[in-house]
């Protein structure tokens, strides 16, 4: 089994008929040699389904850049700050 991350840009799926036609590109480990895989998939999304699909799949990442960069510039406040206390009694 082969799970492919597939991205629509976290809008909710409805119910209906979907069609995913996929290519992936890799290379043969022995030989190096390139191969192609195609793969095409029809499946139905019922009503009953689209609450738990959309729940399950619409997980938009968080991001957490702000607090490592907050908590960053405090360790380097707190490090400046010790630095000069020490410079200043020497």
């Amino acid at each position: 089994m082969l799970t492919l991350p597939i991205s629509w840009d976290y809008e909710q799926l409805k119910p209906g008929k979907y069609t995913i036609d996929t290519v992936v590109h890799g290379q043969n480990l022995w030989n190096k040699l390139p191969l192609t895989w195609r793969f095409k998939k029809s499946f139905t999304i019922k009503a009953d389904d689209v609450k738990t699909v959309n729940a399950q799949a619409l997980k938009k990442p968080k991001n957490k850049w702000a607090y490592v960069a907050t908590a960053r510039g405090v360790l380097m406040l707190v490090s400046i700050t010790g630095l000069i206390k020490v410079l200043r009694r020497s």
